[in-house]
């Protein structure tokens, strides 16, 4: 091919890894997917190198002639159907070899996705808020209150976002106004015994940024130092700034409500039931396709139950939560083989139920009060829960790649 079709088979490849990454894709998958595509039609060698905001790309052609093309990457979301196609269209890429012309055509299709239905959405914020409100020990009528808050604050959102993309900016407002809902709804409604924390709980999992500080450390783990650094700073200012916006919310209207958050766990029944529901609303938020919902409601289920009977068997939080995750990542690694799709679409939200997303939140909100010995203890045991998550999703990684000898690099 000429120097001029390379550019376009180039172009079309890192367009492939932008969107996947965009849409939620580790930075290992989209270096390996770009490598492989490029290698497909006849590279003799192909260096990525990917971070979260850019990918930069080198072919050798041979006769020492070298192309290099970079792409910044503006956007970040947990869209699982469209990591889904994309990851189909890149394995059809390196079996198919099609025209630059036909790939963009696909990628054209797979970014106009009709958006998940407003009422679908609304559901799914209500049934992750009541869900998680239960499953951090709340009654039923905090369970209630949180969905409906929850509903409240998916409105709340979408008017946010449609004046302005700064993400910490909707993330402080949008903190602020579920303090204030869940400390008003204690106030008008005292006969029904309303816990306003484990209420917040309920609603910041659907903002808490559990899941990118939990994948931070396993970036770095994996090498990906610069990647890992970079999660592991907005994880933590995320969580500073949302803390910070259900703190000025009781503190500004509720002074007598500031004070340490509930830390118990539902009762086991309870907690099984809600961490399934929990895992099937995360389905429903971050996009993932229909005919996976039920796959990863009992991916949900397992990862939390795995974790309470290794608990009871060793006595040991952190090496349950090594031996949970790994256990459901297992599960992530055999569905994605079953379903013929990345694993990332089920061990991001499989493990939800383990990610340490209100730990995170206590952490913070203890430092914005004041409570120095509170933020160390938890922030504490927050990290070593979140790397012993880390440390299990990845031996059953190496071991998956030992097993089926890589094989699983890009299904």
């Amino acid at each position: 091919m000429s120097k001029a079709e390379w550019e376009k088979i180039l172009y079309c490849a890192l367009c492939v890894g932008e969107h996947m990454l965009e849409s939620g894709a580790e930075v290992h998958r989209v270096e390996d997917t770009i490598r492989r595509i490029c290698l497909s039609y006849g590279a003799e060698r192909a260096d990525v190198f990917s971070i979260t905001s850019s990918i930069v790309v080198t072919l050798y052609l041979g006769d020492c002639e070298t192309l290099t093309q970079t792409r910044r990457v503006y956007s970040f979301s947990n869209h699982m159907a469209r990591l889904d196609e994309y990851n189909a269209l890149s394995r059809r890429i390196c079996r198919d070899l099609p025209e630059p012309e036909e790939i963009r055509k696909e990628l054209c299709r797979i970014n106009h996705f009709p958006p998940m239905a407003f009422p679908l959405q609304l559901f799914s914020y209500a049934l992750v808020s009541g869900s998680f409100s239960a499953f951090f020990g709340g009654t039923v009528f905090d369970a209630v209150a949180a969905a409906l808050i929850g509903v409240l604050l998916k409105l709340f959102e979408n008017g946010i976002r449609s004046q302005t993309s700064n993400s910490l900016l909707v993330a402080l407002l949008w903190s602020g106004a579920g303090g204030l809902l869940a400390n008003i709804a204690a106030s008008v409604f005292p006969f029904a015994g309303l816990h306003p924390d484990l209420i917040s709980i309920g609603n910041i999992m659907l903002f808490i940024p559990g899941i990118a500080f939990t994948n931070s450390l396993r970036d770095l783990f994996l090498g990906d130092t610069i990647t890992g650094l970079i999660r592991l700073m907005e994880s933590l200012l995320l969580a500073v700034i949302i803390a910070l916006g259900f703190s000025f919310s009781h503190l500004l209207f509720f002074p007598s409500a500031i004070g340490g958050s509930a830390s118990s766990i539902a009762a086991v029944p309870v907690g099984i039931l809600t961490a399934g529901l929990g895992t099937f609303g995360f389905s429903i938020v971050f996009n993932a396709q229909k005919n996976k919902w039920g796959w990863l409601f009992i991916g949900g289920l397992l990862s939390w139950v795995s974790y309470l009977l290794f608990l009871h068997a060793f006595q040991h939080v952190y090496l349950s939560a090594f031996l949970a995750a790994g256990l459901t990542a297992f599960y992530s690694e055999c569905m994605a083989r079953l379903c013929r799709t990345p694993a990332t679409v089920f061990s991001v939200i499989t493990t939800v139920p383990l990610i340490p997303g209100a730990g995170l939140y206590r952490a913070m909100d203890a430092l914005m009060d004041g409570r120095i010995q509170d933020f160390q203890t938890g922030g504490m045991d927050t990290l070593l829960f979140a790397a012993s998550m880390s440390a299990g999703i990845i031996l059953c990684g190496l071991l998956d790649k030992f097993i089926f000898h890589g094989a699983s690099g890009n299904r």
